[in-house]
């Protein structure tokens, strides 16, 4: 895998409000999420009911999780690694059921159900979203294709922001922790007769665990809402982020096994850094119909533009190179139908949608525009799509889904270069040739004699008489794809379910992928979309004070999309897999409310993650990986918790091919981390240690150079809620 696959890369509030504390109320450990609803897309669903493995994060859990990001908390759950490459979340993520380096490609991630992955291989910018702006997040393993069609593979994490309460309200946050973290934060939400908003300001500074491992951050999030009648609803959501950060790199494997906390924190390219600005804007409409009948529109727009600077070595320069940019404008359409019908015990809800985005993508290697040395890559993306969704109550007791997508998608990749354009013209020149010529001196006696000769020759001369641009076109291809979906729930009880399902997906190539294909430069992409097909089957229970679930899943992928060494032609490129991967494993569950006051908490999973043919292990991907965790209120305004996440051995990034052996094996960890929370006269005050036991980690390692994962970290919380 490549080092580094995308580099692509202080707002300060104080207010004082002269005006009553509300009480703030800390969540009840001993509660039970698996009757919690399934919102994706326009249908509520009961988990309970769902045919795929579902979980949903309520804001409760987001208070009451020790964790300090949504990186952080998302690791904790069933099938789910961190990933990372900085020592924070900026350029981190998370892969679900074994997608290994691709996982930001395989792996949808949606705020507000609009897709945050970005075009080219960066995936979703998780630091462009604060933890405590989150209402819910719904993590669907294994699929999501019929609903979001391109890269819903691994799985989906639909983040949903919260939105303007009934009371006008304002909340003052500060945050601060290790690595000289400080974060700020004001919230003012309301609403007036028909019209509600909310306002949330943010900033955000630290220098990181790593050096030049900064990040500091502003973010403003409002969402407006206004009801045009009793059925006609109208939503305005916009969210500005703008981020600079430095770029650490990996350190090598005698320094990370070293374990020497100078070692871990040092970097080799000191002077590397980067920026984010990134705007998006949504518009909604709800109309209700009557009963049972609803549509929704959504139309939304992206501009990201991220400037970089990499490759500067260890000693500043003493004048800059102007660095790289990356510019993404992405806007789109859709259009949603539901209707929901009952026959006697029999309902059916049916849901159509139409859809429609295109990305304009610049990517420009030295932004000077430098002739015969800048190459600027320009991309535009098109996807069209269409869905149908059925969910079909036959009996009391048994549930049908089923579902299908028809996509298509357009794409035009071409790359420029300035280049210089000269006229060549002949002058004629005059040189002097020697050459040896044999001379009879006499007596038989022949002695070689030099000799000068004038020739006449013609000399080109080139003149420099303009520019031109030369373009290459990279890509310019018509995908088409589908895909199914059909699941079944069968209900024992109110509190025992069986499911199965069945799901084809498919994922198109991105544009970073088609700009290093195994087809040379001119000849346009020689990658295609890779399909997959989709096995669950599981069970779920939930009784009054412990809930339990378990699946079963395999994923077959035929032509997946790797980077690595193309087998046929020994070059690193981005190719498809000439054998098809398989990911294979069984995850477990369960909650256990041992008291009203005290909580236990568990996941395993357990995966084999293999090329079919070869029987070679997928980089990156551990077999075993696990959590466990306790809450508990020892007092009624008081609730301490704890975390342990376990990530079991996986191989180096590059260790593809039949070279792979067990030396190339990066080693398991565990990381621990706790929190404890008072309420005190209206006050929130909180305080955690992330990695508890300052574990050495490495999530993300490429030929021995690796990227280490943050130290022990210690944060302090407080924040005030005026009405």
């Amino acid at each position: 895998m490549l080092l580094f696959r995308s580099m692509a890369p202080t707002m300060y509030f104080a207010v004082f409000v002269p005006m009553s504390v509300a009480a703030a109320s800390v969540p009840d450990p001993a509660r039970n999420t698996l009757d919690e609803i399934v919102v994706t897309g326009v249908r509520d669903t009961g988990i309970l009911y769902t045919p795929k493995n579902v979980t949903i994060i309520t804001e409760e859990d987001i208070t009451l999780a020790p964790s300090s990001n949504i990186i952080d908390l998302l690791s904790q759950e069933t099938s789910i690694t961190f990933r990372s490459f900085t020592g924070n979340d900026k350029f981190g993520g998370v892969d679900i059921r074994g997608m290994g380096d691709t996982y930001t490609s395989n792996v949808l991630v949606l705020v507000d159900g609009i897709k945050l992955n970005a075009a080219d291989l960066s995936g979703a910018d998780f630091s462009s979203i604060s933890i405590n702006e989150i209402s819910r997040i719904e993590i669907i393993r294994s699929g999501g294709a019929v609903r979001y069609g391109s890269g819903a593979v691994g799985g989906v994490i639909n983040i949903i922001t919260k939105t303007p309460g009934d009371d006008i309200s304002t909340i003052v946050r500060t945050w601060n922790a290790s690595e000289n973290t400080h974060s700020n934060s004001v919230e003012l939400s309301g609403s007036a007769g028909n019209f509600s908003g909310r306002l949330k300001a943010s900033e955000f500074e630290t220098l990181g665990y790593r050096d030049n491992g900064d990040l500091d951050k502003q973010d403003i999030n409002l969402s407006l809402d206004y009801k045009l009648s009793p059925s006609l609803n109208t939503g305005l959501i916009l969210k500005y982020h703008h981020d600079e950060y430095g770029l650490p790199g990996p350190i090598s494997e005698n320094a990370f096994e070293s374990g020497e906390e100078s070692q871990l924190r040092a970097t080799n390219s000191p002077f590397d850094s980067g920026e984010t600005n990134d705007t998006r804007i949504q518009w909604n409409v709800a109309q209700q119909l009557g009963v049972g009948q609803s549509i929704h529109f959504h139309t939304h727009f992206r501009n990201r533009s991220n400037p970089y600077l990499i490759g500067l070595g260890e000693i500043e320069p003493v004048f800059r190179p102007p660095g790289d940019e990356i510019k993404e404008n992405t806007n789109g359409v859709s259009f949603e139908y539901e209707k929901l019908a009952a026959f006697g015990f029999e309902t059916l809800n049916l849901n159509l949608g139409i859809e429609y985005s295109a990305s304009d993508y610049e990517r420009q290697d030295n932004v000077a525009r430098t002739v015969d040395a800048s190459t600027n890559y320009a991309g535009k993306l098109k996807q069209h799509g269409a869905f149908a969704a059925l969910e079909h109550l036959i009996t009391p007791n048994l549930k049908l889904d089923v579902g299908y997508r028809y996509d298509k998608t357009n794409i035009d990749q071409r790359q420029s270069r300035p280049l210089s354009e000269y006229e060549t013209t002949f002058v004629e020149e005059t040189i002097i040739i020697t050459q040896i010529e044999n001379v009879d001196i006499g007596g038989g006696v022949i002695v070689p004699i030099e000799i000068d000769v004038p020739v006449v020759v013609q000399l080109p001369v080139q003149e420099k008489v303009g520019e031109t641009t030369e373009t290459v076109v990279i890509a310019d291809d018509f995908w088409r794809n589908d895909a199914v979906e059909i699941g079944a729930t069968y209900n024992f009880s109110d509190n025992h379910t069986a499911f199965i399902s069945f799901m084809r997906g498919y994922r198109n190539p991105n544009i970073d992928e088609l700009l290093l294909t195994p087809e040379p430069a001119g000849a346009g992409s020689s990658l295609i979309p890779q399909s997959s097909t989709h096995w669950d089957i599981g069970y779920k229970w939930k009784g009054d004070s412990t809930s339990f679930a378990v699946s079963v899943f395999v994923i077959n992928i035929d032509d997946e999309i790797l980077f690595g060494q193309d087998p046929r032609t020994r070059l690193n490129v981005n190719f498809n897999a000439l054998e098809q991967t398989r990911r294979a494993g069984i995850e477990i569950e369960s909650r256990w409310s041992v008291t009203e006051d005290y909580a236990l908490k568990y996941n395993a999973s357990f995966m084999r993650a293999r090329f079919q043919e070869s029987d070679l292990h997928i980089p990156l991907v551990p077999e075993v990986s696990g959590s466990i965790g306790m809450e508990w209120r020892p007092l009624q305004n008081t609730y301490l918790s704890l975390n342990a996440d376990y990530v079991g051995e996986r191989y180096d990034g590059n260790a593809f091919g039949p070279s792979q052996n067990d030396s190339q094996m990066i080693d398991s960890y565990t990381t621990v981390d706790f929190k404890l929370i008072q309420d005190w006269r209206g006050a929130r005050i909180s305080a955690g240690i992330n990695n508890l036991f300052d574990e050495v980690y490495a999530s993300s390692v490429y030929s021995g150079s690796y990227y280490p994962g943050a130290g022990k970290n210690i944060y302090t919380s407080l924040s005030y809620e005026f009405d």
